[in-house]
């Protein structure tokens, strides 16, 4: 890139400035286009000045004339003149594959490039095979990876043109042979992003720019805030048509649950609520508050409000709820009663239903059990001994006064959804990950030392980590999908990967989802 840059005075005004490339006018003009404040140019120099700018990158090489002609109110002329020499290093771009990409056995590779010199040299080479040596401007090759362990690999692409001037590009591809038949690439969420949910056929990311935003199946979108016009965002979750979040706003600190329906943005309270940490379930969103839970119903706006007995301290967290076929909504939820010693006596599950408004609570007396989920089938909650060990205690959603300890030892609980409840459990140096379907059986993988964990559950599929690998459990079968840990979520039994700190997200594809 070169600049022009020209300050000029005379005893009358100037009239005008005009900028020449070898000769060909470039350039006129009648007042001054540099910025007024010294202390807010980008340039030094810009203050003040008549200003040209001269790509040089699609340029030949060679030597160049840059004049510009100033002229006053008396059309009197000065001509200034300075010479340039340009030998532009290649240019190279990459067609395919992407940055990222998920590749198969057969690695498809082309792309172009330019330079102000003719047929420069190209080399394309992965970690350190030699793929391709070839020269000119149009490059493309097919390679055949069946032969490597799968992995992430470098893909470089190195030219030199006969001013010896030497460009390289490099990405990165991971080679996985069954995921790149099973996932499509959809989009970049880029350095920052995030996926923050998936359900019913919609994803809702959080962009590099911080944008939060819901996307169709079909590839439309809607933008839902922006959280630099928010506080304290958190817990975005989509509830069928809406999206439901937590909010602060800056005016008193107090959280409240936004909800956003078809561009519109209406907030629930009540107005003095510590923290809201909403769970949605269609038609459903329970929240808590300072001294109760509520739950809401999003089709009819109908609420139901969750009082704290006395001496009771609700849990702001670690509730569930489930939606009825008789329009009602059954809430999962625990509370603290204090002991005479300021410590919690006990900790109790409670159960409450929307259409009979009543409590019903599930532990026995002195128990600490706390965190409770359910999928509609089972509902099971954590349970502490005196002894500081932990459990998990099994129920039936149809029966959930009749319990089973699940789990007689676990160190993670990674909930209950879909016909799934999945857990981790210690064994000697190892994790080991335990599936419960909804008929019973029990699954346990192979015992493996961390990083072994879920990443999320639905459907009848757990996508974790295993064996240092991404993997997919789906009724019983175990399948790895990529060769490296990777974050991911499932929106029923379709499984979403993000890859990179560029946040690249694949979907799989509706052909391959387990039946």
């Amino acid at each position: 890139m070169v600049r022009a840059i020209v300050t000029a005075a005379s005893d009358t005004a100037i009239t005008n400035v005009t900028f020449y490339l070898d000769n060909e006018q470039t350039l006129s003009l009648s007042q001054k286009n540099g910025c007024a404040n010294p202390d807010e140019c980008e340039f030094e120099g810009d203050a003040d000045a008549y200003i040209w700018e001269w790509d040089t990158r699609t340029a030949t090489a060679g030597t160049h004339v840059v004049s510009a002609v100033v002229t006053d109110a008396h059309a009197e002329s000065l001509t200034l003149t300075k010479t340039f020499e340009v030998n532009n290093y290649p240019r190279i771009h990459l067609t395919s594959p992407e940055q990222w990409s998920i590749v198969g056995t057969e690695l498809q590779i082309s792309g172009q490039v330019n330079d102000d010199q003719p047929d420069p040299k190209i080399t394309v080479t992965l970690g350190d095979i030699t793929i391709l040596k070839t020269s000119g401007n149009d490059f493309s090759v097919s390679y055949d990876l069946s032969g490597l362990p799968e992995g992430t690999y470098t893909l470089k692409v190195s030219a030199r043109d006969a001013g010896n001037n030497l460009s390289s590009l490099s990405t990165p591809i991971i080679y996985a042979p069954l995921a790149a038949t099973q996932f499509e690439r959809l989009l970049s969420l880029g350095a920052g992003g995030e996926l923050l949910d998936a359900k019913d056929g919609k994803i809702l990311y959080r962009t590099s720019n911080r944008e939060i935003r819901l996307r169709q199946f079909s590839g439309s979108e809607s933008l839902i805030t922006n959280l630099d016009s928010e506080t304290g965002a958190s817990s975005f979750q989509i509830a069928g048509t809406r999206v439901v979040w937590s909010s602060r706003p800056p005016e008193n600190n107090f959280a409240r649950l936004r909800v956003w329906n078809a561009g519109a943005i209406t907030d629930h309270g009540p107005a003095n609520a510590a923290s809201i940490n909403p769970v949605a379930k269609w038609p459903f969103v329970a929240w808590s508050t300072t001294n109760s839970l509520r739950v809401r119903n999003l089709e009819t706006g109908m609420e139901s409000v969750i009082s704290r007995q006395s001496g009771q301290t609700l849990g702001s967290d670690g509730f569930d709820l489930q939606a009825n076929s008789d329009d009602s909504a059954t809430v999962f939820y625990w509370a603290s009663m204090q002991s005479s010693g300021g410590g919690p006596s006990e900790q109790s599950v409670y159960l409450y239903n929307t259409a009979t408004t009543t409590s019903t609570k599930l532990s026995a007396d002195g128990n600490h059990d706390r965190k409770v989920s359910t999928n509609g089938s089972s509902v099971v909650w954590q349970r502490e001994l005196a002894d500081g060990a932990k459990q998990l205690v099994h129920a039936a959603y149809s029966a959930p006064a009749v319990q089973s300890i699940l789990s007689p030892a676990f160190s993670a609980f990674h909930g209950a959804k879909g016909s799934l409840v999945v857990w981790s459990e210690p064994l000697g140096d190892s994790t080991q990950i335990k599936i419960r379907s909804s008929d019973g059986s029990i699954n346990a993988l192979e015992p493996v030392p961390s990083p072994t964990t879920v990443q999320s559950v639905g459907g009848h599929s757990a996508l974790l980590w295993h064996q240092n690998k991404t993997k997919i459990w789906s009724d019983g079968a175990l399948t790895d999908i990529l060769p490296a840990l990777v974050k991911g979520r499932l929106d029923e039994n379709r499984a979403y990967l993000i890859v990179s700190t560029e946040q690249v997200l694949y979907r799989q594809k509706p052909a391959q989802l387990p039946p």
